[in-house]
């Protein structure tokens, strides 16, 4: 289901309520922001080399908790274009 720019907010509320709603760039961002959550999304190594490497990373500024402990950030692989799965 894709957002279309002429979408009222409450439109788009219920849309992304719905089980066939894919999230995406926009959708973690409002999460990182809400969870007050670091949240990085990581990208295939290029062909021929292993792992992954960060391509961008939400809600740094909420790196810290209140009382100073490090947070543990959410790490998300983006792969086939349209996809995220969770980085262990």
């Amino acid at each position: 289901m894709a957002i279309k720019s002429e979408m009222t907010i409450d439109t788009y509320c219920k849309r992304v309520q719905s089980p066939g709603f894919w999230g995406g760039e926009s959708e973690l961002l409002v999460l990182s922001m809400m969870l007050r959550q670091p949240i990085c999304v990581y990208l295939p190594a290029p062909k021929g080399k292993l792992g992954f490497r960060p391509f961008v990373t939400y809600g740094e500024k909420f790196a810290k908790a209140k009382s100073g402990a490090q947070r543990k950030v959410v790490k998300l692989l983006y792969s086939n274009g349209n996809h995220y799965d969770l980085l262990l």
